[in-house]
C-alpha cells in the first residue's frame, strides 16, 4: 500500500506544482512549427490491446483496425467492429459476418413515418398541416382529414433522419414553421449542435443530397444515388385459420418509391483535399419480412385466429467498391454469392493502395482478407408466411467471421499475421423466422407458435376482473440470450481475450410504462392433494379431509394467477361453461367439495365456507401468504373407499428471485492474456508453446448502486397493449376493443437493449495480486411525451460521467475514509455536474410536431376517438460540463488529507448558473475557471471565436466573416489567462487570406502567432508565415520574428516535406529547383532533383535536410545538412526492418515474432 500511496503523491505533486503554469502559453504555441517527419519507430501492427468497456450499456467496444487513411488534416479510420449486446433472432448477418460492421465512411438513414417527408405530400410539401387540423373545429372535418392521410394523400408525422461518420452521430426532424428563407420548414437537429445541415431536392422534390459542416469547415456529402432505395413495399394480413393473405387497404403510402438512407460520397477538406467514395448497386425483389401478428379482445369475446402482417418489399442497396484519396485508395472486394442471403455478397478482400496524383501506376501497400463460416441453425418446423420467397436452407444459415489475415504488400504470399475469433456454438440461433423469442427479440428457447405473448385483459374478463389472453411464451431464458455470441478473440502476437456475458438487469423500482407485460423468467408451481393421502376424521361431525399447506412467495408472477383442476371417479363431469369454455361446471349435489383456504389468522379463505363442488376447475388472483388446499367429504356415508379424489393448484414463480431482466446482454468478466503464450524451453514433450498464467488481467464487472441494488435503468419498454373505439352509430354504441400485438406499439422507445443504461458500475481490475476498483455512475434520461408512443428520448443526455471513484485495497492497519465494502479505500474521485438540457431561449428554433393518426391507445381512458394526439418534439443541446471536481486522498501516519482542484466552464449562452441569456452563435466553452490546490489560487482562462471577435479591431473582420462562413470556427482565435483576478497571458492568432485551393475554395490559414505575458498591450508577433501555396495548403516559409526563415519544399503531390531549407526566403530559392523537386515522378528522379537543390550556388549558405517516402509506408531517406543519409528499411507488412548508413552498414535490426505468421 505504502508505494502505491508514494506513486499517487509523486504524481499528485507534479500536477499541483505544474498547476503555476497551467494554461500558459507554452513554447510549442509560440515557435516556428516542425513539419520535418520524425525517425520511424519499431511498429505495433496488430498487437494486444485491451478491449475497453462501454461502462453505461455494459457492452465491450470490440474493435479490429484494418487501416486509417490520411490526407490533410482529416483521418478515415477504416476497422472492424462488433457487437457484443447479444443477437436477435430475425438478425441478418450483415456483409462481414453477424454482429460485425465495416467502419468506413458514414451514413444518413431515415425512419419513415406515415409518408416520406420529401413525397409529393409529405411532410415538408403538404399544405395540410398540423395547424390546420387544429384549426378545423368539427370532428366530420377532421375526419376527412384523417381519411385523407390513411389513404396517403397527405402526412402529419416527420420522419426522424439519423446521421452516423467519423465521430459524428445525432438526428435532426423538419418542422412546418415555413418561411420565404426556408420554405420546407426548419431542420431541428437533436441535439442542437456545431455542426451544419444543408440539403437539396431534386427535380421532383425529393431529397437529392445532404451536406453536413462540421465546425473545423469540412463538409461531407451524402448522396441519393448511392443510397438504399425502396422502389416498392406491399404490405399484405391474414389469419392463422389459413386464408391467403390479402391486401391491406390503407397503406398506400408504403408504396411511394424513396430514398431510405444517403451514403457518404465526398468529404472535402478546408485545405481542398478531397476523399470520395464509390459504391456498387445491387438488388432484391419480392423481400418477405413477417412484420406483426395481433389479437383482438372486445367486451364479448377474443379473436379465435391471430392476425398477421407481411411486408413484401423490392428496391436497390449499395456498398462500398472504393475509397480515393491524394495519395492512394482503398479497395473492397467481394466474394461469391452468400449462402444466407442470396441476393447479397460477402466482402472478402481489402487492398491499399499507393497512386500518386496525376500517375497511372499503383503500389499494393496491404492486403487484408476476411475468412468465414456458417452458423447453421438446428432443423425445425418452419410457421412463416415468407417460407416461400426463401431456400429454407438460406434462412438456417447466418454468415460469421471467422478471422481477419493480412498479408501485407505481398499479392500472393503465404506469410500472414491474423486475429481469429471464437463464438459460443454450445446454443445456436434458430432460423430467422423462429417465433422462439423474449420480449425484445432474443432467443429464448421456447416452442412458440405465436409471438404475440401471453398477457391479460380486462376488456373481456369473464366471471373475473381480468382474463388471461395464453399465447406465445415471450420470457427471457438466461440459457438461450447468449446463442453465437463472441467469447474469444486471439490475437497475432499470442495474447487473447476472452468474455463472459450475462443478461441485463433492471432496478426493480424501475416500474415505467408497459413493464406490466414484461413477466419474469417463471418456474411452474404445482401442489396436489389427493385422497390417496392420509385421511383426517373429524371427531366432532365425522366428516372426513384430505390437505395439505402451500405457501405463495412474493415471487409470484403472471399478475398472481391461479389455477386449480379438480376430478373425482365418483363425480366425473364433462359438461362445460358455455361462457367460458375452458371451465368445467360443477355436479350439483355432489357431497365432495374443495377449500382453499388462508392459514393466517384474520386472513379470508379464498373459497365460500361450503366449498366448491368437485368438478369445477376454476381460477383465481392469489396473494402471496400461507394456504391450505383441502378436500372436504361432506357426507359420512359416501363410500369413497375405491375412489380417487385429486385436486390441482398450479401458479408460477419467478425463476430467479429478486431479479428483474431486460434483453440482451452484458459483459460480466473479461480475461485478457496480454503475452498469451510462452515458449516452452523445459519439456520436449509438451508442446512448444504454452498458457502464460501470469500475463492474465481479470476484469469483473458489478453492475450496482451504493446501496447494493440494480443499477440499471430501461426508458422504455416494449408495449403490446394498445385500445381502440368503434366509432358507433345510433343503433350500436361504440365498442371497446384490446389489441395484444406480437411488436412493440410504443413508436419512441423501440425494443432494443440499448435503451437501458446504468447509473452505477465497477470494474474490478485484478492484477496478479493486486486488486483495482474503478467506480463510474452517470447521467440518465426518461421518455417524456405528451402521450406513450410520440418519439421523444433524450438519448443523448444519457451516459455521461457524474461521478468517477477508483479504490486500491487496503493493508492491514490502513485507516478507512470513503471505503467501499470496508475492504478498500478511494484514492482519488472526480465529480462532473452538467448544464440541464433546456439551454436554449424560448424563440430558438428547436420543436417540431406530429400528429397520431392511428387509433391505438394505450390505457382504456385514452380510447376516445373524438380526439387524435398531437405531441411535441423538444430538442435541446449536449449537456456541457459546469463544473469538474477531483479530488485526490493520501493516507499517511494514521490520517487522510485531500486535494481538491475545481474546473467550472462557462457557454456562449449562458450564464453562470446556466439560465439562458441569449441567442448562441456556438455551442464551444468560454471560460473556463481552475480553483487549484483545495482554493489557494485561481486560474481563469477565456476563449474567443470567431463569432465572438465579430467588431474587434485587432482582427482582420474580411477574414473572420470569410471564416464564418465557411463554418470555419472550432479553434479559439484569442486565448486570455488569469491568474488569481490578474491576467498573466494572452494568446492570439491572426488568419489570413491565402487565395483559392484547387476547389476554388479560399485558404484561410494563420499568419501571425501573438502573445505576450501580463497584461502588456499591443500583443507582440512571435511567429510569421510568409507564404502559403493555396493549392496544397502548406506552410512554405516560416519565421521567428526577427529570426531566420524555414523553408519547406513539399514533394509527393505536394502532400509531404521533401526538403526543410532554414536560412533562405522561399524568393530566394530558383523556381526551376523548386519544380524539379515538386514534379519528380520517381524516387530516382526525386533524389536528383534534391541533390540539385542542395549543390546549387544559392544556397550555399543555407541549411538543407531532405526526405524521401514510400508513399503510406513511412519515411525512406533522411539527409541531414551534412550530406549524411540513414535508409528505413520495411518488412513485407510495413513494419520498420532494419536502419542503414551511407555505407550500407546496419545500424539496427528488428525481429517481429508473431504466433499467427506463417
Amino acid at each position: 500500500m505504502k508505494s502505491i500511496v508514494k506513486k499517487i503523491l509523486i504524481i499528485s505533486w507534479i500536477v499541483i506544482n505544474s498547476s503555476c503554469v497551467y494554461s500558459q502559453i507554452t513554447p510549442e504555441e509560440i515557435s516556428v512549427p516542425n513539419h520535418a517527419p520524425l525517425a520511424p519507430e519499431v511498429a505495433a501492427l496488430a498487437k494486444y490491446k485491451e478491449v475497453p468497456v462501454n461502462m453505461y450499456t455494459g457492452v465491450p467496444n470490440v474493435s479490429i483496425p484494418i487501416y486509417t487513411v490520411k490526407t490533410g488534416n482529416i483521418e478515415l479510420p477504416i476497422s472492424l467492429s462488433y457487437h457484443a449486446g447479444g443477437h436477435r433472432v430475425e438478425e441478418i448477418a450483415t456483409w462481414v459476418g453477424l454482429g460485425w460492421s465495416l467502419n468506413a465512411g458514414g451514413t444518413i438513414y431515415r425512419q419513415t413515418r406515415q409518408l416520406p417527408d420529401d413525397a409529393p405530400a409529405g411532410y415538408i410539401h403538404t399544405a395540410r398541416t398540423i395547424v390546420e387540423w387544429e384549426n378545423t373545429a368539427t370532428y366530420s372535418g377532421r375526419r376527412v382529414l384523417e381519411q385523407n392521410a390513411k389513404r396517403g394523400h397527405q402526412d402529419y408525422e416527420p420522419d426522424n433522419f439519423q446521421f452516423n461518420f467519423l465521430d459524428y452521430k445525432g438526428s435532426f426532424y423538419f418542422n412546418q414553421n415555413r418561411s420565404t428563407q426556408k420554405p420546407y420548414g426548419e431542420l431541428i437537429q437533436f441535439p442542437i449542435s456545431d455542426i451544419k445541415i444543408d440539403y437539396t431536392l431534386n427535380p421532383s422534390g425529393m431529397f437529392d443530397y445532404w451536406k453536413i459542416t462540421t465546425p473545423d469547415g469540412t463538409k461531407y456529402f451524402f448522396n441519393s444515388q448511392c443510397g438504399d432505395f425502396l422502389s416498392s413495399s406491399f404490405s399484405y394480413y391474414g389469419d392463422t385459420s389459413g386464408s391467403l393473405p390479402i391486401p391491406t387497404v390503407g397503406h398506400l403510402e408504403n408504396s411511394i418509391p424513396h430514398n431510405t438512407s444517403w451514403r457518404l460520397s465526398k468529404i472535402e477538406t478546408n485545405s481542398g483535399e478531397l476523399i470520395e467514395f464509390e459504391y456498387e448497386a445491387y438488388s432484391y425483389t419480392n423481400n418477405c419480412i413477417p412484420s406483426g401478428e395481433s389479437t383482438s379482445i372486445s367486451n364479448n369475446s377474443v379473436s379465435v385466429n391471430n392476425s398477421f402482417t407481411i411486408n413484401l418489399s423490392s428496391g436497390t442497396n449499395y456498398r462500398l467498391k472504393k475509397i480515393s484519396f491524394k495519395n492512394g485508395y482503398v479497395e473492397f472486394v467481394t466474394q461469391g454469392e452468400r449462402l444466407d442471403l442470396s441476393y447479397d455478397k460477402a466482402l472478402e478482400e481489402i487492398f491499399v493502395y499507393s497512386k500518386l496524383e496525376d500517375t497511372t501506376t499503383s503500389t499494393l501497400v496491404q492486403r487484408t482478407k476476411l475468412i468465414y463460416d456458417y452458423f447453421e441453425s438446428p432443423t425445425s418446423q418452419f410457421n412463416s408466411m415468407c417460407l416461400g420467397n426463401y431456400n429454407p436452407d438460406e434462412i438456417n444459415k447466418r454468415l460469421y467471421l471467422k478471422e481477419i489475415e493480412f498479408y501485407g504488400n505481398q499479392l500472393f504470399s503465404s506469410d500472414k499475421i491474423k486475429y481469429s475469433f471464437e463464438y459460443n456454438t454450445d446454443v445456436i440461433l434458430p432460423h430467422r423466422f423462429s417465433k422462439s423469442q423474449d420480449y425484445w427479440g432474443y432467443y429464448n428457447g421456447k416452442s412458440n407458435t405465436t409471438l404475440i405473448p401471453t398477457t391479460f385483459s380486462s376488456v373481456f374478463a369473464g366471471n373475473l376482473t381480468k382474463s388471461l389472453v395464453n399465447k406465445g411464451n415471450r420470457e427471457i431464458d438466461i440459457n438461450y440470450t447468449q446463442a453465437c455470441i463472441l467469447k474469444r478473440i486471439n490475437y497475432p502476437e499470442g495474447g487473447f481475450t476472452e468474455f463472459t456475458y450475462e443478461n441485463n438487469e433492471r432496478n426493480p423500482t424501475n416500474i415505467g410504462f408497459g413493464i406490466d407485460m414484461i413477466y419474469e423468467p417463471s418456474l411452474q408451481r404445482t401442489e396436489i392433494v389427493n385422497s390417496n393421502g392420509t385421511m383426517i376424521t373429524d371427531s366432532q361431525t365425522g366428516r372426513r379431509y384430505f390437505r395439505t399447506n402451500f405457501d405463495v412467495s412474493d415471487e409470484i408472477s403472471y399478475d398472481n394467477y391461479f389455477t386449480f383442476t379438480t376430478s373425482s371417479t365418483l363425480c366425473d363431469n364433462t359438461q362445460t361453461d358455455p361462457v367460458e369454455p375452458n371451465i368445467n361446471l360443477p355436479i350439483l349435489g355432489c357431497d365432495i367439495v374443495l377449500h382453499i383456504k388462508n392459514r393466517v389468522l384474520g386472513q379470508p379463505n379464498l373459497t365460500h365456507p361450503n366449498g366448491l363442488p368437485i368438478g369445477y376447475n376454476g381460477k383465481l388472483f392469489i396473494q402471496p401468504g400461507q394456504y391450505t388446499l383441502e378436500i372436504e367429504i361432506k357426507s359420512n356415508n359416501l363410500d369413497i373407499s375405491n375412489a380417487y379424489i385429486e385436486v390441482v393448484a398450479q401458479w408460477k414463480e419467478n425463476k430467479y428471485p429478486g431479479k428483474k431482466f431486460i434483453g440482451g446482454l452484458r459483459i460480466k468478466e473479461i480475461k485478457d492474456y496480454k503475452s498469451g503464450y510462452i515458449l516452452n524451453q523445459t519439456d520436449p514433450n509438451a508442446p512448444a508453446y504454452e498458457l502464460d498464467e501470469n500475463a492474465t488481467i481479470t476484469r469483473k464487472y458489478v453492475y450496482q448502486n451504493n446501496d447494493n441494488s440494480p443499477s440499471g435503468w430501461v426508458v422504455g419498454v416494449p408495449v403490446f397493449r394498445s385500445f381502440s373505439k368503434s366509432e358507433g352509430s345510433l343503433d350500436n354504441p361504440p365498442q371497446l376493443s384490446e389489441v395484444i400485438s406480437s411488436s412493440s406499439s410504443n413508436n419512441a422507445i423501440s425494443s432494443d437493449a440499448n435503451n437501458l443504461g446504468y447509473f452505477c458500475v465497477r470494474e474490478v481490475r485484478q492484477v496478479e495480486d493486486k486488486e483495482i476498483i474503478k467506480e463510474e455512475s452517470f447521467t440518465g434520461d426518461t421518455a417524456t411525451s405528451s402521450y406513450p408512443g410520440s418519439p421523444i428520448y433524450h438519448n443523448w443526455t444519457s451516459g455521461r460521467p457524474t461521478l468517477q471513484r477508483l479504490f486500491i485495497k487496503k493493508s492491514p492497519g490502513d485507516i478507512t475514509d470513503l471505503s467501499l465494502d470496508g475492504l478498500f479505500n478511494v484514492i482519488q474521485s472526480t465529480q462532473t455536474n452538467y448544464y440541464s438540457v433546456a439551454t436554449l431561449p424560448s424563440n430558438y428554433p428547436k420543436t417540431t410536431r406530429g400528429l397520431n393518426l392511428h387509433q391505438s391507445y394505450f390505457s382504456e381512458s385514452q380510447a376516445d376517438l373524438n380526439e387524435k394526439e398531437i405531441y411535441d418534439i423538444i430538442s435541446g443541446t449536449n449537456l456541457g460540463v459546469r463544473e469538474q471536481i477531483e479530488t485526490d486522498y493520501f493516507y499517511e501516519s494514521g490520517s487522510v488529507s485531500t486535494i481538491q482542484n475545481v474546473t467550472k466552464t462557462l457557454y456562449h449562452n449562458l450564464s453562470e448558473n446556466g439560465t439562458p441569456i441569449g441567442t448562441p452563435h456556438h455551442f464551444l466553452p468560454l471560460k473556463k475557471i481552475n480553483i487549484l490546490n483545495n482554493g489557494s489560487e485561481t486560474i481563469e482562462t477565456k476563449y474567443y471565436y470567431t463569432h465572438d471577435l465579430i467588431g474587434n479591431s485587432l482582427f482582420n473582420q474580411t477574414v473572420i466573416n470569410q471564416l464564418n462562413t465557411n463554418h470555419q470556427f472550432n479553434s479559439p482565435l484569442l486565448r486570455e489567462t488569469f491568474l488569481n483576478g490578474v491576467k498573466t497571458a494572452t494568446l492570439a492568432t491572426q488568419f489570413k487570406d491565402w487565395g483559392n485551393n484547387a476547389l476554388g475554395q479560399k485558404v484561410l490559414m494563420p499568419e501571425i502567432i501573438q502573445a505576450n505575458k501580463g497584461s502588456l498591450s499591443p500583443l507582440e508577433n512571435r511567429v510569421r508565415y510568409i507564404n502559403i501555396d493555396p493549392l496544397g495548403a502548406k506552410p512554405r516559409e516560416m519565421q521567428q520574428e526577427n529570426g531566420t526563415s524555414v523553408v519547406y519544399i513539399w514533394g509527393y503531390a505536394k502532400s509531404l516535406p521533401v526538403a526543410k531549407i532554414e536560412n533562405i526566403s522561399f524568393s530566394s530559392i530558383p523556381s526551376n529547383l523548386i519544380n524539379a523537386v515538386q514534379s519528380a515522378s520517381t524516387e530516382t528522379g526525386l533524389i536528383t532533383a534534391l541533390n540539385a537543390l542542395r549543390n546549387s550556388s544559392a544556397l550555399v549558405n543555407a541549411q538543407i535536410s531532405t526526405y524521401t517516402y514510400i508513399p503510406l509506408v513511412g519515411v525512406k531517406t533522411m539527409t541531414d545538412p551534412k550530406g549524411y543519409t540513414m535508409t528505413y528499411h520495411y518488412d513485407e507488412f510495413n513494419r520498420l526492418n532494419k536502419v542503414t548508413d551511407m555505407e550500407g552498414n546496419i545500424l539496427s535490426e528488428n525481429e517481429y515474432h508473431y504466433r499467427t505468421q506463417n
